[in-house]
């Protein structure tokens, strides 16, 4: 039996669903560490189903957790290896060097990446400061777990051997999304009946309502795209935040649905109503609405600088990319695909969609998870595995 630590932020959805998972290898046992239950601005709720966990008192400020405890629990508890969770987080440092100095093996997951915001727009100085420092903190880990391409490439950058990164990929549960979203007709003039949508073709968002997420962008494309008479064409968004208030007060009413907060058994009907799904933001580590709209069969449009769209989006058969906070472009986008009549129409799309969704399963992320696991133990799992856990 080896036992594994993973220390990380907080609970998430699609994290869960993983450990859940993985709690049903033979020959695997692990205990999943978080850093805190929660932060403000996530509107997640932990099930903590079927996995072995702990929330470790501490203190956090603006989403950096200082958790003492994981100190003890590495030194005291001889794990066979500690997954670390990123290098930002205090608690992260606290296991990585407590790891190293009691002598057991180490894998970090990473999910940045060279296009992300805060990469992109970084000053000269902190660009330097922080090769040093990364460099560095890249040389404790015997190996590491990522998302997708392009948490390797930042990684290879940064001077990590590409036979050391094993790629486990972000995903949701497809199957469940894809089920929840086929709707009948009667269920599909019901919901726009409840919510009084009325137009024709539907473009959906899914996200936090903050600046990093680019709906002020999203909102310009669709004013342009109304002024260019796609009256047929209506924008739903889903989600709240800080800028909700402001955002709604700005954009024309006419054709705009704010739905707000929405609780995840929900949100599937919108994706099954909806014809496109558009991801604006000005980057993030991967973007797990993607999974989920994919999942549900509709084409995407999203930003070059979303690590999802990498891996996820195929230009031109299963959705497109723009350059982030170029408005005209996405309004430009969006229209050609909804008016698309031929192979590439957003029907023939959103079956691409399913199809390469299909390979991003947890069963490809245990598979990646587990030969990053080996690698730095050892210990081989294969046909050790349950049948149906994966």
């Amino acid at each position: 039996m080896n036992r594994i630590a993973i220390v990380t932020n907080i609970p998430t959805p699609y994290r869960e669903g993983l450990f859940a998972r993985l709690a049903n290898i033979q020959g695997l046992s692990f205990t999943v560490y978080y850093c805190a239950e929660t932060f403000p601005w996530r509107e997640w709720k932990a099930s903590y189903e079927g996995y072995d966990y702990e929330v470790l008192k501490g203190t956090s400020f603006n989403g950096f957790a200082l958790n003492p405890l994981i100190i003890n629990r590495i030194a005291r508890r001889r794990y066979d290896a500690v997954v670390i969770g990123g290098y930002s987080m205090p608690t992260a440092l606290l296991g990585l060097f407590t790891a190293r100095l009691s002598g057991t093996p180490i894998l970090m997951w990473v999910e940045s990446h060279l296009l992300d915001e805060r990469n992109r727009t970084a000053s000269c100085t902190k660009r330097i400061l922080k090769q040093a420092y990364v460099a560095n903190i890249f040389k404790i880990p015997q190996a590491f777990i990522v998302p997708g391409s392009a948490a390797k490439a930042y990684l290879e950058h940064y001077g990590v051997f590409s036979e050391d990164i094993f790629i486990a990929p972000t995903t949701v549960d497809v199957d469940w999304f894809s089920e929840k979203s086929r709707l009948s007709s009667d269920r599909k003039a019901a919901l726009r009946k409840e919510y009084g949508v009325t137009e024709n073709k539907i473009v959906l968002y899914v996200g936090r309502m903050i600046a990093k997420k680019g709906v002020d962008v999203l909102l310009q494309a669709y004013a342009q795209i109304q002024h260019q008479g796609h009256e047929d064409v209506g924008l739903v968004l889903i989600g709240d935040g800080p800028l909700q208030k402001k955002l709604s007060a700005r954009s024309n009413d006419d054709g705009i649905y704010w739905l707000g907060y929405q609780p995840a058994e929900n949100i599937p009907e919108w994706y099954g109503l909806s014809d496109l799904f558009v991801c604006p933001s000005y980057g993030d580590q991967w973007a797990v609405v993607i999974n989920e709209a994919m999942a549900c069969g509709l084409p995407v449009v999203a930003s070059e600088t979303v690590g999802a769209a990498a891996d996820l989006i195929k230009e031109g058969v299963n959705g497109v990319t723009v350059s982030p906070g170029n408005s005209d472009a996405l309004a430009a986008r969006i229209v050609e695909i909804l008016q698309a009549s031929d192979r590439n129409d957003p029907s023939m799309m959103g079956m691409q969609s399913r199809k390469i969704i299909s390979e991003f399963t947890h069963a490809a992320t245990i598979k990646g998870f587990l030969e990053a696991i080996t690698a730095v133990t050892g210990q081989s799992w294969g046909s050790e595995s349950k049948p149906d856990d994966v």
